[in-house]
């Protein structure tokens, strides 16, 4: 299967770190530790742990996985799977957590270093590239665009590939905004009215579990 034209990158928040999003752009887990940045996580901070250490190897400027905001190839993923079933230490639904949505061109374009694993990067098996060529073979598309990933071998993996952006990314970088309610859409309207880059706003519950 095909990669996407252009390739859309995905990355879901709380509505409450927009505020900070809007300042200071999406972070790193390293960066937010060492500028001591207040974050309402969303996943495992087990995790979190382990890929502030784990190396990335002789790819990228990030020596570690951390070192890297983390984006998916898209919506649903299996972190969001297993969050849906109460595994983590976060539990307060989906009502107020969006999508913040980019593109591969769009962050070349804006100058940032980037890196990209073809399957969950805190993997031992997880290779990496970091040319915009070789992204598009590099990741099993057919996982990403199945609706159960449980139809593929290695699927909950492969679904899991990760588009890695070095340090930060700039809040101009963001292109599309996704909510599940209409709820969680006003106060995003709410939040971003002002800016001088307003991403469009949508609802699409279906990207949710």
């Amino acid at each position: 299967m095909t990669a996407p034209d252009p390739i859309l990158v995905y990355h879901f928040t709380h509505i409450r770190n927009l505020a900070s999003i809007l300042e200071k752009g999406l972070q790193s887990d390293a960066a937010c530790r060492r500028e001591d940045l207040t974050q309402i996580e969303i996943g495992s901070n087990a995790i979190r742990e382990r890929r502030l250490t784990y190396p990335v190897g002789d790819i990228g400027p990030g020596r570690c996985v951390g070192d890297y905001v983390p984006w998916y190839f898209g919506p649903r993923s299996p972190m969001m799977y297993a969050l849906s079933h109460n595994n983590y230490e976060y539990k307060d639904g989906f009502d107020e957590v969006v999508y913040l949505v980019s593109s591969v061109p769009k962050i070349i374009a804006l100058g940032w270093d980037w890196i990209a694993s073809d399957r969950n990067a805190a993997l031992h098996l997880a290779e990496f590239v970091d040319d915009e060529r070789s992204l598009a073979d590099h990741i099993s598309w057919n996982v990403i665009r199945a609706r159960y990933w449980t139809d593929h071998p290695d699927g909950a993996d492969l679904r899991a590939a990760e588009f890695l952006v070095h340090e930060s990314v700039p809040w101009q970088a963001i292109e599309a905004i996704v909510t599940k309610t209409e709820q969680a859409r006003s106060k995003v309207e709410a939040l971003v009215a002002g800016s001088v880059h307003v991403p469009a706003i949508s609802v699409r519950a279906q990207w949710y579990f």
